[in-house]
């Protein structure tokens, strides 16, 4: 089947395109800008939008173009977890292997909520980065630790027909002369409530849809893992439905469930669920 598509090319800027109608965009991408990480030109008077320095500015400036939507659209904007360092010395060309980034405390006050004995994150996305930054945890998790094995790590893959993105994928690969195979993968699923039946029911379509864009890769190589915050004394009952739904699913897939914590000293710990 031929797929006949109709491209038109507009430059300008995207705060004021004219040419296009409102209510006629479905998706749109921002890649780049990017906020405070690339000098695109010497204008700092805000016209050009790679040079705001202020981040809540720079998001009202990129929202600007949400009236080109139709009733429902996506906007992606690709961004970053903390402002980027620029290295004066080399001000007329920049390179993305020169740009150092500044430290982030994850264990902030404001990223954090009391949770029993110690604390918890209080956004999803705080646990996916501090998992990402901290790759030593995802190698545990993948149960591989040989010299000959390397991880590839993904975030945030899109699945389409099961909905939702999966939050981590790493593909576990194992070195045999000159080549790389996929012996593994895991599909890491992280929630920041308590985990419940429903989130095994996402974590086996995810599975699912992985076991498809990896064609080589069986449903008996991909290990799915659900992580969430620790179970408090009031909710056993919650666990105890939770724990008989994961036998359930543990005869048909190969699932684990771990309830993380956060110490009082800050230190990330994690257990499996029984």
């Amino acid at each position: 089947m031929d797929i006949k598509l109709n491209t038109k090319i507009i430059i300008g800027d995207s705060r004021k395109m004219d040419k296009l109608k409102d209510n006629s965009v479905n998706l749109i991408i921002t890649s780049p800008p990017y906020f405070n990480a690339k000098e695109y030109s010497k204008d700092y008077s805000g016209k050009d939008l790679g040079n705001i320095n202020d981040y809540e500015l720079w998001k009202k400036e990129i929202k600007s173009v949400c009236n080109l939507f139709k009733d429902e659209g996506m906007l992606i904007l690709e961004t970053l977890l903390q402002n980027n360092f620029r290295n004066i010395k080399d001000v007329a060309h920049y390179k993305g292997h020169l740009l150092v980034e500044h430290n982030f405390n994850f264990f902030e006050d404001k990223r954090l909520k009391k949770l029993h004995n110690g604390f918890i994150f209080t956004r999803e996305s705080f646990l996916e980065a501090y998992l990402l930054r901290n790759r030593n945890i995802l190698i545990n998790l993948s149960g591989y630790q040989n010299q000959n094995t390397a991880l590839d790590v993904y975030n945030q893959i899109g699945t389409y027909i099961a909905g939702g993105n999966i939050d981590v994928v790493t593909l576990i690969k194992e070195r045999l002369l000159n080549n790389e195979f996929i012996i593994g993968a895991n599909v890491i699923e992280l929630k920041n409530e308590p985990l419940e039946v429903d989130n095994l029911h996402q974590l086996k379509e995810y599975i699912e849809w992985t076991q498809r864009i990896l064609p080589r890769c069986k449903k008996e190589m991909i290990h799915g893992i659900l992580i969430g915050p620790k179970f408090g004394d009031k909710s056993n009952q919650r666990k105890e439905a939770f724990n008989s739904e994961l036998k359930h699913f543990a005869e048909f897939y190969n699932i684990n469930a771990l309830e993380y914590f956060i110490t009082s000293n800050f230190e990330f710990k994690y257990e499996p669920i029984n």
